[in-house]
């Protein structure tokens, strides 16, 4: 199973078991990048492809992806406290089905 986790423009492929927890992904992310945020202020928003945002640290497997494919990708977002604000859309079917959005 691969995830690719794209941030400012560019795109990293990582090699991970459907067990590997979102937390371990981003941490290793974090370290092999040096990564650093340009202020207090500053966070790192996670989202799906379908740009749900990840919120909850689960298993790589239960990250939603388009055709059920090997291939998970992940959005980050360095968004400012002060000035960004998280957005949320929950669109309904008429089957019932529901699917939120949420984006910076």
């Amino acid at each position: 199973m691969s995830v690719i986790l794209e941030f400012q423009e560019q795109q990293w492929k990582y090699l991970v078991t459907k067990e590997t927890r979102i937390s371990s992904i981003i941490n290793r992310f974090i370290l092999d990048r040096k990564l650093q945020l340009t202020s207090n202020e500053s966070v790192l928003g996670f989202f799906d492809e379908f740009g749900k945002y990840i919120e909850e640290d689960n298993s790589i497997d239960k990250i939603h992806r388009l055709n059920n494919t090997n291939i998970i990708q992940i959005k980050i977002l360095q968004c400012e406290t002060k000035t960004s604000k998280l957005s949320q859309i929950t669109l309904c079917s008429k089957g019932g089905r529901e699917r939120t959005y949420c984006h910076y």
